[in-house]
């Protein structure tokens, strides 16, 4: 098996801070990290620990949204 980070070393990347991994888990919106790509396009979301939370998609308003994100708070 691959290493879905490695899979996914072609997208941005943006990891998450204890406080932002908890609203994550919960599917809110989160503060865009300006790392240069272009507006609407997709994002690898990391955990605090580097490990992979999920994928989120960059909107105009410069806030993620959450598309798919593991271990969600329900």
């Amino acid at each position: 098996l691959s290493d879905p980070l490695q899979a996914l070393d072609h997208l941005p990347q943006q990891q998450l801070n204890e406080e932002q991994w908890l609203a994550w888990t919960r599917g809110q919106r989160l503060p865009l990290v300006d790392l240069g790509q272009p507006e609407e396009s997709a994002l690898v979301m990391l955990r605090p620990d580097g490990s992979l939370a999920g994928m989120a998609r960059t909107r105009n308003d410069g806030l993620l949204q959450p598309k798919l994100v593991f271990d969600a708070a329900g």
